[in-house]
């Protein structure tokens, strides 16, 4: 099996598209909002969002909308179309390490917080006032700060790798083993017939 990475896509293109689907999303989410009722349009639109990007380039060769508009696409390191077990692991496996460190440091916050740590997640803005000091104390914040910048940290190392590296590929694409490229489902055929 060949693993090569042919017409390599690079960081603007791929921010390009990836900009593009956040313009199509914030239009989903306004048409949404006008629609449905204000409790369940961000679930509505957060559902809608991780159904696109794990289906969609699974159906259509590897494009996203964004995707198609740039001209670029997502291909498997043998140069075979994305599978569903690709898009788990480029987009749901990749998106728990990029958020491991922040999820880390919740989980410490609510070890040490305990049973009130929940309080946070149904606290009314009239019962602020109740809960436990606790909650506001300096280590928190600094926790969260920390797993905050940890978690952007591993986003920037991802950017300059799909920048600066000669593969152009990120840490997703590590991870699920494909890359973005500018050729068509045709030209990756066909290069990969005539390596064969």
């Amino acid at each position: 099996m060949f693993t090569i990475v042919h017409n390599s896509a690079g960081f603007w293109i791929r921010f390009g598209a990836n900009l593009l689907d956040g313009v199509l999303f914030m239009l989903i989410g306004f048409i949404n909002a006008l629609y449905l009722s204000s409790a369940i349009t961000g679930e509505i639109t957060n559902l809608m969002q991780f159904l696109y990007y794990l289906l969609i380039p699974l159906f259509w060769y590897g494009y996203t909308l964004g995707k198609k508009i740039c001209k670029v696409r997502i291909v498997r390191m043998d140069g075979n179309n994305v599978t569903f077990w690709t898009m788990i692991k480029r987009y749901l496996i990749a998106g728990l390490l990029y958020t491991f460190p922040l999820l880390v440091c919740f989980l410490i916050i609510f070890s040490m917080i305990g049973s009130d740590a929940w309080q946070l997640l149904t606290v009314s803005p009239e019962q602020e006032s109740e809960l436990n000091p606790v909650f506001y104390e300096q280590s928190t914040s600094t926790l969260l700060i920390i797993g905050s910048l940890l978690t952007f940290s591993l986003f920037m190392v991802s950017a300059f790798m799909v920048g600066l590296s000669k593969s152009r590929r990120s840490i997703h694409d590590l991870i699920a083993g494909t890359y973005v490229t500018y050729d068509t489902p045709e030209e990756t055929k066909q290069v990969y017939t005539n390596e064969t």
